[in-house]
């Protein structure tokens, strides 16, 4: 019932006190806490302690209430950014994120309210290279197995999810909703091992959109054990797109172009993914040698670190 707490509403739960969380803020009506995988560098979540499906059933029936949320919005900003400005996202509906209770995010930037889905709250160009991680074989002290995720104006793209990738992705700042598609280049265990928790992780945040991985078809029994290496509850579509032969054009776009070649090593053949974007930026083309098809991502052009990478180690 609209009003009161709801067994299966983590933020219900939170407002009660049975789920933990870094509290900035209360009212006797609303609650401002960090958000656990911040997207920003202030990224707090404001809350009415009254559960509603969404902002606009909330606004209709408790109007009031509704209003303190947008007013503590703008006190947590202020409190957390000073007079920098600031920027309010509301998550509405199945496009809008997995949240159940509407709430609002200030972030700094242009101050603004926005209704729309996660992915899109931003208009302008984004284009950044998250390094996860670099080791091959075993990871190190200082190194984690192979991962990388290209964010490009909205669109996420995961490559060779290895062992760890799941805690890299939340030290990173990046989210499961950050993610479109999953591209695996090879079943070696440093580039593949971390694909179990991440899609385990995607179903868990119940992302709106669909994901689609992409995987050489012959490793396609190593693809299957590892997406049901465990039990879970699966609430994500994800689309499976195996590629055969010697490669083929796996997306066309206004944006971008992702193209898988053959590659093969010593040991195994390999799907070597490139993204080569239409208006410039990161080229991940391979070289013509035989050397592991994600290491030539570590080492891709300055033009792809101009755009902007992050290294995590």
């Amino acid at each position: 019932m609209a009003g009161e707490p709801q067994a299966d509403c983590l933020f219900c739960k939170i407002v009660s006190g049975e789920v933990p969380a870094t509290v900035v803020r209360e009212t006797e009506t609303t609650l401002a806490f960090r958000d656990i995988n911040p997207q920003a560098p202030v990224h707090v979540l404001v809350i009415p302690k009254v559960h509603y499906p969404d902002a606009m059933s909330l606004a209709a029936a408790e109007p009031q209430i509704a209003a303190d949320v947008l007013r503590e919005a703008g006190e947590v900003a202020l409190q957390e950014n000073g007079d920098k400005g600031f920027r309010i996202v509301f998550n509405t509906g199945a496009g809008g994120g997995p949240d159940r209770l509407p709430h609002a995010r200030p972030r700094p930037g242009r101050p603004r309210l926005q209704l729309a889905a996660r992915l899109n709250r931003t208009p302008m160009s984004v284009r950044e290279l998250v390094v996860l991680g670099t080791a091959s074989q075993v990871p190190t002290r200082h190194r984690n197995h192979n991962g990388y995720v290209l964010l490009w104006d909205g669109e996420g793209l995961l490559f060779d999810p290895g062992e760890g990738t799941q805690r890299q992705m939340l030290r990173a700042g990046v989210a499961a909703h950050d993610l479109n598609r999953i591209c695996v280049t090879h079943f070696h265990g440093d580039h593949s091992l971390g694909l179990a928790g991440v899609i385990q992780r995607i179903n868990l945040d119940r992302v709106p959109h669909p994901v689609t991985a992409h995987f050489p078809a012959s490793g396609r029994r190593f693809f299957d054990r590892l997406r049901y290496a465990t039990a879970y509850r699966e609430t994500v579509q994800l689309t499976e797109e195996p590629v055969s032969g010697k490669g083929a054009v796996l997306v066309e776009g206004p944006r971008f172009r992702l193209e898988a070649r053959k590659l093969r090593t010593r040991s195994t053949p390999t799907a070597t993914a490139s993204s080569s974007p239409t208006g410039g930026g990161c080229c991940l083309r391979s070289s013509p040698h035989t050397a592991s098809a994600a290491r030539m991502w570590a080492g891709c052009s300055a033009r792809a670190r101009s755009a902007a990478s992050r290294w995590t180690r």
